[in-house]
């Protein structure tokens, strides 16, 4: 649970205490706080709405580049290895062209239509993730990002499903994604072609698919709520 909602709930168990003290009345201080609390999860959901918003419509410009120059963190560097030895090649890697700190390299998968990212140089914790793209707007992602498509990841249509596990090696990533897109090729949903400088478009197509998502308000407040208390539409969390 976030520390955020840990907060409001300390405050509305204060105000019931408080209330319940001077009214004499347990009911009517348990009504008032959760009226309090129910207004602050309103708030946070038009907030959210709010925010996913802006960040979805804000321009990411990406640059393809087929360098596959050495990587210099030690831990993304055990990342590559393993994708190597799970048969990925590495192929090229993507970065922002307004300058924004980070790079991803990508490789592909040596039969499936599977995409690796291993996003690395930001400071934070290297991470890998894998993507399989699919026609009207379908995408599978597995991932080891923690957070990833909390508050996005159910608004939009189509086949589309987020698979999260925190700080999950590549090789336990490519099972859980391969064990899932073979069902869905099977079950006749078709993945676009598995195409390195096709990525940036594939990518941005999916951004304004996410944005047209959100511009209709299909982040519904049972679904913020959800994703609050860590149980977000869309994402299956191993």
């Amino acid at each position: 649970m976030d520390r955020s909602l840990l907060g409001l709930w300390a405050v509305a168990a204060l105000l019931a205490v408080v209330l319940a003290a001077v009214t004499h009345n347990v009911f009517a201080s348990a009504a008032v706080a959760l009226s309090f609390h129910l207004a602050n999860l309103l708030y946070g959901w038009r907030q959210t709405q709010r925010i996913v918003r802006q960040a979805m419509s804000a321009p990411v410009e990406l640059e393809w580049s087929g360098s596959t120059a050495p990587i210099d963190e030690v831990r993304a560097q055990a990342l590559d290895a393993e994708l190597a030895e799970l048969g990925y090649q590495r192929v090229g890697a993507l970065s922002r062209r307004d300058g924004a700190a980070g790079r991803q390299a990508v490789y592909l998968h040596p039969t499936l239509p599977i995409y690796a990212v291993l996003q690395h140089g930001t400071g934070g914790e290297p991470a890998a993730q894998l993507d399989s793209f699919f026609e009207d707007g379908g995408r599978l992602t597995t991932t080891a990002a923690r957070d990833y498509g909390r508050f996005s990841a159910g608004a939009a249509t189509g086949p589309r499903l987020v698979q999260l596990r925190v700080g999950g090696s590549p090789r336990a990533l490519d099972g859980q994604h391969v064990g899932t897109l073979k069902p869905w090729i099977t079950g006749k949903r078709r993945p676009l072609p598995l195409d390195p400088e096709a990525l940036p478009r594939y990518l941005e197509a999916d951004r304004r698919h996410m944005r047209e998502a959100l511009a209709a308000d299909r982040l519904s407040f049972p679904d913020y709520v959800r994703a609050l208390y860590g149980f977000p539409k869309g994402v299956l969390k191993f």
